[in-house]
């Protein structure tokens, strides 16, 4: 999220140079780069995604960090971030500084959440998952006479 965060203030900033400098072809230009660049980004990840997909099982908690993400961007930050830029008029850093709090909120939180994680129960998840929708693996019971060793 950074990355494209850092992705997005680069573009917006050098697009906004180009046509305060009565460049539209740049900026036209510079928003092609960033595009293609993205779908770029977009399918050599989406590539490594689906071709790992049998050993990148994970450990299930999308829908929890998901939850946390929506609360603290959406339902902190950025409430947070027009009352400090609108209402007690900081404008663009009132703005910013509710966004950071939102992401420095989804830090902790999901810090503690990664702290108060008892691992040795997800180990177990995790092995119950491959035997379900992996491949044959070390972690399934098998007859070692009926298997060819590795």
């Amino acid at each position: 999220m950074m990355i494209a965060l850092g992705f997005n203030a680069a573009v917006s900033v050098r697009v906004s140079n180009e046509l305060g400098a009565g460049k539209p072809k740049a900026a036209k230009y510079s928003i092609v780069v960033t595009v293609s660049t993205s779908v770029l980004f977009g399918l050599i990840f989406t590539s490594a995604i689906l071709g790992g997909k049998r050993v990148a099982v994970g450990a299930g908690w999308q829908f929890q960090v998901a939850c946390m993400n929506v609360g603290c961007y959406y339902v902190f930050g950025l409430p947070i971030g027009a009352l400090l830029g609108y209402k007690f008029d900081f404008g663009v850093q009132g703005i910013w500084s509710g966004m950071l709090a939102g992401s420095l909120l989804q830090t902790v939180l999901q810090s503690i959440y990664i702290y108060r994680t008892n691992w040795e129960i997800e180990v177990l998840q995790v092995e119950d998952r491959i035997r379900t929708w992996g491949e044959p693996s070390e972690f399934q019971d098998t007859d070692d006479s009926q298997q060819p060793s590795i």
